[in-house]
Order: structure tokens, then C-alpha cells, then sequence
């Protein structure tokens, strides 16, 4: 009766533990990210659409195309193969290095910046349920248990960092924001939408864009550079340690 009750548990044995745990949170956390997709859909087709290229293209640009909403998606995809990996020891940590650091630049740069930006701007009294939702989920409880899970993963596991080259590390790290980096620079060129109005536009017909993309670029790149570095060092001394 026990065996079988272990067989068919919910939390598998190699999953019970705290890291595991937290991927499962993790693992939650996509289902209720889809739900807000979903809410987002619906706001979509009843601000009314004319065809399905205008439809995609509304999705697009107000969902996908956020850092913010691709980040989260990388963190609790990484989330949900570390749940479902039965063999730790040969998991690819570097995953969840990298997606770490993405959410972590997501959740700093709106707490620093467009946070306050909308506070004083007075844009937060025109925020509905679904804006207030989606922020603090986004930008704040995805961010906060990824970081947390990290910590317990490069603490308390064999994550095979000891002989890492920080180089190659970094390139790979590198390959996801570069490439968002220059979609965000291309975007406002091929049509009249920039992700985030002056900051990622250089064309001065759109969002009346200029110098401002120079800015985002300089310190997009020095922020994934910093994090991807930071944890690569922490993950590094811990597995030193064992």
C-alpha cells in the first residue's frame, strides 16, 4: 500500500526538498501567468479588432513583446524542467543562472525606474485590476521566489560549476539579450511601435525616438553582464565548497 502511494505521489521523492518545492511554486506560477495571458486576450478582442494579423499583432504588442512577460515565462519554463528532471546531477544549471538573471533585471529596472516613472506621472490611478495583477506578479513574486530558488539550487546541489569557464558562460548568457537588444532597435524601423517608446527607439518618427535608445542599450547591456556575472561567481564558490 505505501509503495504505491509513493509511486503515484503527487511530490515525487526527488522533489522533496526546499529547491524542489520552489520549482514547484515555480511550476504554479506559469499556470497563473497563462491565466493573465488569458485576460489579456480578452481585453484584446473587446477593444475590438478588424482580422487575425491585427489580432496577433495586438497580442504581440501588448504581450509578448515585453521583457518583462518573456522573462517570466523563461524563469518558470527553467522552474518546470528542474520539477520534472529526476537526476539533479544532470540538469543544465546554467539555465537557471541565466534565467535568474533575466528576472532579476526585470524586476530591478521596474522597481527602480518604471515604477516610480508611473507613480509620478499619476498613471497608477488609471491602473485596473488586471495592471495591478499582473505588476506585482510579474515584476515582484516570480522575481523574488526565482531568486530564492537559485540561492537553495547552487547551495545545496552538485551543480557542476567547479570547472565552468566564466567566458563561455557569459557568451551563452549573453546570446537571449542581445538578441532582444537588437529586436527592440529593428522593431520601431520596420513598423510604428517601439517596446518601450523613447528608450528603445532611434527612429525619430516613432515615440519620438532619438539618443534615449543609446541609454537603454548601454545599460541593458551592463546590467545582464553584471548578474550573470554575480551569479556565476556565487555559483562558482558554492560548489567549491563541496
Amino acid at each position: 500500500m505505501n509503495k504505491n502511494i509513493k509511486k503515484y505521489s503527487f511530490i515525487p521523492q526527488y522533489n522533496n526538498n526546499i529547491a524542489g518545492w520552489l520549482s514547484f511554486s515555480i511550476f504554479v506560477s506559469l499556470f497563473i501567468l497563462v491565466a493573465l495571458e488569458c485576460w489579456n486576450l480578452v481585453n484584446i478582442c473587446q477593444s475590438g479588432i478588424s482580422s487575425a494579423s491585427d489580432f496577433l499583432w495586438k497580442w504581440w504588442t501588448k504581450w509578448w513583446s515585453y521583457f518583462t512577460v518573456q522573462s517570466n515565462f523563461i524563469v518558470c519554463i527553467v522552474g518546470i524542467m528542474y520539477w520534472f528532471k529526476k537526476d539533479k546531477n544532470k540538469f543544465n544549471y546554467s539555465a537557471i543562472l541565466f534565467s535568474t538573471s533575466y528576472i532579476t533585471i526585470t524586476m530591478l529596472i521596474y522597481c527602480a525606474i518604471l515604477f516610480p516613472s508611473d507613480a509620478f506621472a499619476g498613471n497608477l490611478l488609471k491602473w485596473n485590476a488586471y495592471s495591478w495583477i499582473f505588476n506585482i506578479f510579474a515584476h515582484l513574486i516570480v522575481p523574488i521566489e526565482s531568486i530564492i530558488f537559485f540561492f537553495f539550487v547552487f547551495k545545496n546541489n552538485n551543480t557542476n560549476f567547479k570547472n565552468k569557464n566564466y567566458f563561455s558562460t557569459l557568451g551563452y548568457g549573453m546570446i537571449y539579450p542581445w538578441a532582444f537588444i537588437v529586436y527592440a532597435m529593428i522593431i520601431p524601423f520596420l513598423s510604428n511601435y517601439s517596446v518601450y517608446g523613447q528608450f528603445t527607439s532611434l527612429n525619430p518618427a516613432v515615440d519620438n525616438g532619438g539618443n534615449l535608445m543609446l541609454l537603454f542599450f548601454i545599460l541593458g547591456a551592463f546590467l545582464f553582464f553584471a548578474f550573470i556575472s554575480l551569479y556565476f561567481l556565487y555559483a562558482k564558490k558554492q560548489n567549491e565548497k563541496k
